[in-house]
């Protein structure tokens, strides 16, 4: 594909999804991990690899970031020029937003501090909430 990161490139998903089904097929990738599959003849992203290239914003073909959450209204981006691709609201970390509150620093006031919206500083705790339990 004449790319560094054929993975991290737009061409893959949108032109040469045999070449991708081909090579699950010759590495033996079992089907629930697959990128693409084979249906009437067509080669279609699966449902899983569908969702993950529509949560991706593209500069080009190039992926620039993603949005981990599945909710379209999400701020939470992981972008790896902010933050070194930790994820992140309007820049700021959803861990340090989480460990400040966590603390008892009330949501308001984090949003104040922070220069965040009361629903940015919540998007960033409901992000971080599955993380911090594990």
């Amino acid at each position: 594909m004449d790319v560094p990161y054929p993975l991290a490139h737009y061409r893959p998903y949108v032109g040469d999804r045999q070449l991708i089904f081909e090579a699950q097929t010759d590495a033996g990738l079992s089907p629930e991990f697959a990128l693409v599959a084979e249906v009437s003849g067509q080669y279609i992203l699966t449902s899983p690899s569908q969702e993950f290239f529509e949560r991706v914003t593209w500069e080009g073909d190039v992926a620039a970031r993603w949005r981990p959450d599945a909710n379209a209204e999400s701020p939470v981006i992981i972008d790896p020029d902010v933050r070194s691709g930790r994820p992140s609201v309007s820049g700021i970390s959803t861990e340090i937003l989480w460990e400040q509150a966590d603390s008892g620093e009330d949501e308001r006031d984090l949003a104040d501090t922070f220069g965040l919206t009361l629903a940015e500083v919540r998007w960033a705790l409901a992000y971080e909430l599955p993380l911090q339990a594990a």
